[in-house]
């Protein structure tokens, strides 16, 4: 039995396979669709029957999308979208720093700098106001000159107004350099003791900034007119600009360049301390603290004399080794009249960053290991951790009122640490001066 089913199954599975084969002869069925042709006559009543004309109208609406009209009406009306270019308006670079006298809102800065000078074809430097124009990213000779910055309208103390990313010239929004003219020592310093002149015996003060690492020579000038303006500084202002550039990478490349600094940097403070003076007060931030520090100990190994006339140094968010500022740069401060003003903060995400690329804690981040913020002497160290800044906490020194406040309080005063109420709180009992920032 089960022979004979296997064999009917057999049978129906041949008989199957068979069927399958039978196509070929179906094949030629196809031929009938050709008779499916015959649909053409249907295409061409449709096309007959469209009504081209009515449509024939649509088409002069889509004019109405012409861009140039519409450019021209957001040209005119809203004044916070404006495009930079169209907002700005150009001062002449030759009357600009004429007009500072009539504009509240600009002011002038002085600068040295020791970033390579580009020079035209006749040997002269280039007249720009563009900066990247005139200025390089490698390290040359001490040179001078001055820059004019304007103050937005709206600006609000402790903010650097201006674009996240290229150069920002909308003057009616941002803090803009709007001017520079490079020029030599006696030029500049002539000005220089023309401003200080204007002061009363005992109160000229010169004040000088030396920016960090990742910045570039116009970021460097926008941020010295700001805290000349938030200060309400009336004397001359220098910024020192270092051949630094706009770049979070290279950091190691930027701290040989730090390095290579140090000559310029004791060059040009040994240049302020001839200026008929009475207080010079060294503003230096981040990497810009290593440039200034060890242009300070050759200065007072060259001319104590003249180290004794700089009376304030200010270190913001230092980034220099602990161990290095207290073992080997702390002691040679001793020429100092007045102990060093040193910020620091625990939330200083691009010093914890430099910790971890260096493998040694930086004097700006002590905070971090936990036993709060240690006593120096010689220092007055302040606990920054709670003010505002950008999003690494870093910029603090010009970001926090807080901060611009007690500036401006060593600034104008000066102020003892015991003085600023104000703006600082005491953390331990005399004569250990650690103290913390009120407020933001």
């Amino acid at each position: 039995m089960r022979l004979k089913l296997f064999g009917a199954i057999l049978g129906v599975f041949v008989l199957a396979s068979c069927e399958s084969w039978t196509p070929p002869p179906e094949e030629p069925v196809i031929i009938e669709e050709p008779v499916v042709i015959a649909p053409p006559p249907p295409p061409p009543p449709p096309i007959t029957t469209a009504p081209p004309p009515p449509i024939m109208p649509a088409p002069e609406p889509v004019v109405i999308m012409d861009p140039e009209p519409i450019v021209e009406a957001a040209v005119v009306v809203p004044d916070d979208n404006v495009p930079d270019e169209v907002e700005s308006g150009e001062l002449d670079f030759n009357s600009a720093f004429e007009d500072v006298a009539t504009d509240k809102d600009t002011v002038v800065v002085y600068y040295g700098t020791n970033r390579e000078v580009f020079v035209e074809a006749t040997g002269e430097p280039i007249e720009t106001k563009f900066p990247e124009e005139i200025y390089g990213e490698l390290p040359g000779p001490l040179n001078y000159g001055k820059a004019l910055i304007v103050i937005p309208p709206r600006h609000k103390k402790g903010r650097l107004e201006g674009q996240i990313a290229g150069r920002s010239t909308n003057d009616k929004r941002y803090v803009v350099l709007k001017a520079m003219e490079h020029a030599n020592y006696d030029y500049v310093m002539n000005e220089v003791q023309v401003e200080l002149a204007k002061a009363a015996p005992g109160e000229r003060t010169l004040v000088a900034y030396v920016h960090g690492f990742n910045t570039t020579f116009e970021k460097a000038a926008r941020r010295a007119g700001q805290l000349k303006y938030d200060l309400d500084f009336t004397g001359p202002f220098f910024f020192f600009s270092w051949p630094s550039k706009a770049s979070a990478l290279g950091y190691t490349h930027a701290a040989n360049l730090a390095e290579i600094s140090y000559t310029q940097m004791t060059e040009f403070l040994h240049d302020l301390t001839k200026q008929d003076a009475d207080r010079i007060i060294i503003i230096a931030h981040s990497m810009g603290t290593r440039v200034l520090s060890h242009g300070l100990v050759d200065l007072a190994a060259q001319d104590e004399e003249a180290a004794k006339k700089i009376t304030r140094v200010i270190l913001a968010a230092p980034d220099i080794d602990a161990r290095v500022f207290k073992e080997r740069l702390l002691p040679k401060f001793d020429f100092l009249v007045n102990p060093i003003t040193l910020y620091a903060s625990d939330k200083d995400t691009a010093l914890a960053a430099s910790k971890k690329v260096n493998g040694l804690p930086r004097i700006g981040d002590v905070l971090r290991d936990g036993n709060g913020i240690e006593a120096l002497e010689n220092v007055v160290m302040i606990d920054a951790s709670d003010v505002k800044s950008n999003l690494l906490n870093h910029t603090y020194f010009g970001d926090s009122v807080s901060i611009v406040d007690d500036f401006k309080s060593i600034v104008s005063g000066p102020l003892d640490a015991e003085s600023r109420i104000k703006t600082l709180t005491r953390l331990s009992d005399a004569p250990i001066q650690r103290w913390k920032v009120l407020g933001q």
